[in-house]
């Protein structure tokens, strides 16, 4: 059974590979990053512009902003406004290069006490341990996250920091849209800036649940608090300890750490 689940997964990455385009952008981040909110933001714009009106919801996002592996990339892009952005949260491939790349990341520490909620709030929980063994599990663990940043540093075209489109999401948008592109009317940018905001997700969360690949079920702990800082209440002085050492060991000179709030 193991056998034939890699199997038909290799294969669903194989046909991902084949149907990507040459002016694709891939949307690239580790789990519980910010890459929901930048998808979020993306397809309602495209529903402002060329979809008409209605409700974005999981659905809407994940039928029309599709994902290695698991939607059919061989399907055409209908829209104009932007080119085709192709989510992943795999590590960096060959088969990636020459591909225009959003890279979106945020304090790890942050992303960490997101993960271990997430994977711990499902209805069939992935992980029944405490946050200082989750941390240092070779999976979803720190050195996980520290790995995947290394694999892509050098080959995203943007990135975009998770603090830094709390603190001014307009401006950040702004940013990936003259990545793309995309001209689009102040208006328009700000609205939908604001239909895209955490706020807003987590009432279409209250409100009709969360997707995941294949099946509709309400995930109500896919969508925790959005803040940043929230590490500060998880992480032991050993917990942090460990953080530098990895920081020590990547030595990802690109990344500031973001600063306290007080």
């Amino acid at each position: 059974m193991r056998i034939q689940t890699i199997l038909d997964k290799v294969k669903r990455y194989a046909k991902g590979l084949r149907g990507l385009k040459r002016d694709d952008v891939i949307l690239v981040s580790y789990p519980k990053s910010g890459n929901t909110w930048v998808r979020f933001f993306l397809c309602n714009l495209v529903t402002r512009l060329e979809g008409g009106v209605g409700q974005v919801d999981f659905a809407k996002v994940d039928s029309t902003m599709p994902e290695l592996a698991v939607d059919d990339l061989e399907l055409p892009w209908p829209y104009q406004t932007i080119p085709r952005i192709v989510k992943t949260h795999n590590p960096y491939w060959f088969a990636f290069s020459g591909k225009r790349v959003i890279y979106v990341i945020r304090d790890p520490r942050d992303v960490m006490v997101s993960h271990f909620h997430f994977v711990t709030g499902k209805a069939q929980a992935k992980w029944e341990g405490p946050f200082e063994e989750f941390i240092r599990h070779p999976k979803y663990g720190l050195e996980n996250w520290f790995r995947h940043v290394q694999s892509w540093q050098g080959h995203w075209t943007l990135i975009c920091h998770y603090e830094d489109l709390l603190a001014n999401d307009v401006a950040e948008f702004r940013r990936i849209l003259t990545m793309l592109g995309a001209s689009v009317d102040e208006s328009v940018l700000t609205e939908t800036v604001e239909a895209s905001r955490f706020s807003s997700l987590k009432q279409v969360v209250e409100a009709h649940g969360h997707t995941d690949p294949g099946e509709w079920k309400a995930d109500r702990g896919f969508m925790r608090k959005g803040q940043r800082n929230d590490w500060i209440n998880w992480f032991s002085e050993d917990d942090l300890a460990y953080f530098e050492e990895l920081k020590v060991k990547y030595n990802l000179g690109f990344y500031e750490e973001p600063v306290a709030s007080p």
